[in-house]
């Protein structure tokens, strides 16, 4: 068998619960990093238009405790000066409280459509509990936005050496 993981440290978690030694691994383990949508690598962050956010999330499964909706919003009422917009698909807000800083697009976006929106916000807030890659972090990151993340050794394996990340 081969073994295909979007990052080493998936891997690093897989040897952790998986009962196989090193030799019944050998040469069979392969790391492939996700790729780029293309009009991420094609276009780049307008940092000097107008800014309607201070912070932009997107997130497809914003339901998905992995991606820290709960947090972006306790940022959002801990700093009530600071406007955060959230885009993502999901029932969240049925559940958790959305702060009045929180602006809201319970949608799925075409990539062609995030990037006016993109360019609204200062920074990207891309917390992330437990992550293998993070393919919208890492497209924004190359768009060229400021980016946070969590400090996860996922993140650092990715991010590291990019100057527009924060952890």
């Amino acid at each position: 068998s081969d073994f295909i993981f979007v990052s080493n440290s998936l891997y690093v978690e897989f040897e952790k619960y998986v009962k196989l030694t090193k030799n019944d691994l050998k040469g069979n383990v392969h790391i492939i990093n996700n790729s780029v949508g293309e009009i991420f690598e094609e276009h780049t962050y307008n940092s000097d238009c107008n800014k309607v956010f201070d912070f932009i999330t997107i997130r497809n499964n914003m339901d998905s405790s992995t991606y820290c909706i709960d947090l972006v919003c306790k940022l959002a009422e801990k700093n009530p000066k600071l406007k955060f917009l959230i885009i993502g698909k999901g029932k969240i807000f049925e559940h958790i409280h959305k702060p009045n800083n929180v602006t809201l697009i319970n949608d799925f976006l075409q990539h062609n459509e995030m990037l006016k929106r993109i360019d609204s916000a200062k920074c990207a807030l891309m917390l992330t509990r437990r992550d293998t890659q993070g393919v919208m972090s890492c497209e924004l990151a190359t768009y060229g936005i400021p980016l946070i993340t969590s400090d996860l050794s996922v993140c650092h394996e990715i991010f590291d050496g990019l100057d527009n990340i924060s952890y």
